[in-house]
């Protein structure tokens, strides 16, 4: 069942993960939400839960790169899924804007429906 919670837009966005303050991979993004991201590539074996910085950036009226701390939620074959950590930092509110301003500039193309999780008690 999925878990996301946000709407998620197809978007092909270059980025740089660092480990531990060192660079390890540079990805291309292929869905993004507010809350994660699917990061195509074949990067060092990380395990669930690996703690990753990723390197985005911002072309507005300048150029800018931010830092975002991120972890691992999921590996494949095709890449690694990421689940954001931060939410109140600038480079967590340069994120979300960043995505909102593709979600809302694709208007005739629908998110990708996501239904909530639900747990039943037993």
């Amino acid at each position: 069942m999925e878990h996301r919670w946000a709407r998620r837009t197809k978007k092909a966005h270059k980025v740089t993960l660092y480990h531990y303050k060192n660079p390890v991979a540079i990805c291309k993004t292929r869905d993004v939400a507010s809350e994660g991201l699917f990061v195509e590539c074949s990067a060092p074996a990380f395990k669930n839960n690996t703690p990753i910085e990723v390197e985005f950036e911002v072309a507005d009226e300048k150029r800018r790169r931010y830092r975002l701390g991120a972890m691992v939620a999921h590996i494949s074959d095709e890449g690694i899924g990421l689940y954001i950590c931060e939410y109140e930092s600038e480079a967590a509110l340069a994120w979300r804007a960043m995505v909102n301003k593709v979600v809302t500039s694709k208007s005739a193309e629908k998110p990708v429906a996501t239904p909530m999780a639900v747990f039943a008690s037993s």
